[in-house]
């Protein structure tokens, strides 16, 4: 009756074991291609040229111009009705780039998945040792693809696959399509050749952290920094480096459009207000007179006036134009009459 239950232990024990060692060769798998992925993520940005370097870095610094100019702009266009296409356009394109990244999701990752696979020479002892020393070691950081103060999108690379990396950043470089040579090269860079190496290394590493878990921090960093010096990168960052310097120029004419946005507006409010409102008169002259616009006045024309008029309509003959009146002699004023003197005899 009793026979089955040391099979049962057994099998009981054996699960335990695998279960433990895949904990510990994911948690392998996930040091080292984190590492490896990081450090060539960098190593791949550094051999990209500055200009496009350049305009990744200011990615926080083109979004707060847009918010200042869309402000700016909004006020002008309610107060004033005037608008400039050029920064309208450059506002709209940052706008739309928000989002569309607004709606992507935050934490892209690709998780290791370990071996259930015992080897014959690992006991269930070592595993569940080395678990119990693997439990507390914190998970490797990931690569933050965007950080602006606004958004962060962190790319978490648990397992290598050249495949995987690309369908799960295509959202990313939908939305900000200036990513999409950094993360074509960075991809191509994880071929097979690193793939293979990266595998050698993780056999390596899981034999460090079954016998000697004490040791594997530093075993991890030394094989992650031998995978990331020997794979070359030139020629995937020279692929994609012509796409790169496009839209590093675009992104630089987006730049200045914004940065001059505020002056352009104002100018062309100017421009605007002048065209607008009449001149004024300089001091001491006067002002130009406004058009007058009169009706124009229609007069029949008149026949013109005989020389005479009939005496039998108590008219009169108009004199010749050679004639003129004499000339009328003022009368002298009357003279003074004087008083006649009253005498008196007393």
């Amino acid at each position: 009756m009793h026979l089955g239950v040391p099979a049962d232990d057994l099998r009981l024990r054996l699960k335990v074991a695998q279960q433990g060692y895949a904990d510990v060769t994911a948690k392998v798998e996930a040091d080292l291609s984190t590492r490896v992925t990081s450090g060539l993520y960098t190593k791949v940005l550094a051999t990209f040229p500055p200009s496009y370097r350049d305009a990744l870095s200011e990615q926080a610094t083109i979004a707060d111009l847009a918010d200042t100019v869309r402000a700016h702009a909004e006020e002008t266009r309610r107060r004033y009705a005037v608008g400039v296409p050029a920064v309208d356009a450059a506002v709209r394109e940052e706008t739309a780039r928000r989002t569309r990244l607004g709606a992507l999701d935050g934490d892209l990752r690709v998780e290791s998945t370990g071996r259930r696979d015992l080897p014959g020479d690992v006991t269930p002892e070592q595993i569940a040792a080395s678990r119990r020393a693997l439990a507390d070691r914190p998970g490797g950081g990931g690569i933050d693809l965007v950080a602006d103060g606004r958004r962060k999108v962190t790319l978490h690379l648990e397992k290598v696959v050249s495949e995987r990396i690309l369908a799960l950043t295509r959202p990313l470089t939908e939305a900000v399509p200036i990513m999409e040579p950094l993360l074509q090269a960075f991809a191509d860079a994880a071929d097979q050749v690193l793939q293979d190496r990266i595998g050698r290394a993780y056999d390596r590493l899981v034999g460090v952290a079954v016998r000697s878990p004490q040791d594997l921090d530093a075993a991890v960093a030394r094989e992650a920094a031998v995978i990331v010096d020997q794979t070359d990168v030139r020629r995937p960052v020279a692929d994609a480096t012509p796409r790169a310097e496009r839209l590093a120029e675009r992104h630089r004419q987006t730049l200045a459009s914004l940065r001059n946005g505020p002056t352009l507006i104002d100018r062309k409010v100017t421009e605007t207000l002048k065209a607008r409102r009449p001149p004024q008169a300089r001091p001491g002259r006067p002002g130009p007179l406004p058009e007058l616009r009169l009706p124009e006045l229609l007069v029949p024309e008149l026949p013109p006036l005989p020389r005479y008029y009939p005496p039998d309509l108590g008219g009169y003959q108009r004199p010749p134009y050679t004639y003129r009146p004499a000339p009328r002699i003022a009368p002298p004023p009357p003279r003074p009459v004087r008083p006649v003197p009253r005498i008196f005899v007393w």
